[in-house]
């Protein structure tokens, strides 16, 4: 990948710079839309969900789930929203001299 065009992979070296920002970040990103659209799938409040899996809980089932494209979608819409965001925290990073950066 060395002798690539550095313009083409640049999306990719921002992402593999700050894979622990990416992470937490992409969670939260992904998991707060997700519980929005069970609770108006499925009708249920916030005080009615049991954030357990399976039926034997009673809590979050598969009656709220998605087809495979539309998780698709979803999965595209998550990275492209991530991408200003981590090609900004890869900015500070470089910039910053504080140690804890590093780890995040």
């Amino acid at each position: 990948l060395e002798k690539w065009n550095t313009r083409l992979i640049m999306p990719v070296i921002h992402f593999g710079r700050v894979p622990l920002f990416y992470f937490i970040l992409h969670f939260y990103l992904i998991h707060a839309p997700a519980l929005l659209l069970f609770m108006q799938k499925t009708g249920k409040s916030f005080s009615e969900i049991d954030f357990h899996f399976g039926k034997s809980f009673g809590g979050i089932t598969a009656e709220g789930g998605y087809s495979l494209p539309w998780v698709y979608v979803a999965w595209i819409c998550v990275v492209l929203a991530m991408y200003p965001l981590c090609k900004w925290y890869d900015g500070v990073r470089s910039r910053s001299r504080s140690r804890w950066l590093s780890y995040l």
